[in-house]
């Protein structure tokens, strides 16, 4: 019984501590603009690969480069307490269990498969892993393959309405390149950096 009460202890003294944080995250990126509902739906897509960016402020479209680098640890920040949070974890149980029924059995792929893949054209997303630190784990291997070659001076043209890179192979590219290539080299370099520590962590 006292094993019982401690676990309880635990799990309401780390509810006590996460609820405030993620408010105070959530007021955070708030300031910077951002819609924090959003921001939860984009990070949650992000698990299965799935890229969708929230929008961005206008602020931050003409923010400096050392200005965009603090938007990015805030948003890092905020990212770390919305996973550790018991409403992420629900989420990601129910979407678990909702891919288990779709299709039974689904195997997940190994880090190092999502990894060349998402550095290459295989876009495929495999079923989520039971448990969201593997998931969390693959796709922050797989971003890191993805954008460790960016061209940042790479030159683009206008096809029609649209711009295209002068480089036909940079079309292939994976989102996350592209991404990483709109929004510049120390953003980017930003963001690796909290993608690296962060695995690091994981490991």
């Amino acid at each position: 019984m006292r094993a019982f009460d401690r676990s309880g202890a635990a799990v309401a003294l780390a509810g006590a501590v996460v609820v405030p944080l993620l408010v105070l995250a959530a007021e955070t990126v708030e300031s910077l603009g951002f819609d924090p509902e959003q921001l939860r739906q984009s990070l949650f897509g992000a698990l299965r690969g799935q890229y969708w960016v929230p929008d961005l402020p206008d602020p931050l479209r003409v923010a400096s480069d050392p200005q965009k680098v603090i938007a990015v640890e805030t948003l890092g920040a905020f990212a770390r307490v919305y996973y550790a949070s018991a409403g992420f974890k629900k989420e990601y149980r129910d979407a678990y269990r909702k891919d288990q029924r779709r299709n039974p059995g689904a195997a997940s792929r190994s880090a190092k498969t999502v990894a060349k893949a998402a550095a290459g054209k295989d876009l495929e997303r495999a079923a989520l892993d039971r448990d969201p630190k593997d998931q969390l784990r693959k796709r922050l291997a797989a971003f890191l393959a993805a954008t460790r070659d960016v061209d940042f001076a790479a030159a683009t043209h206008a096809s029609g309405s649209l711009k295209v890179f002068d480089v036909p192979e940079y079309e292939s590219k994976p989102p996350e390149w592209k991404m990483c290539y709109r929004a510049g080299k120390p953003t980017t370099e930003a963001l690796r950096a909290f993608a690296r520590g962060w695995l690091d962590e994981l490991k």
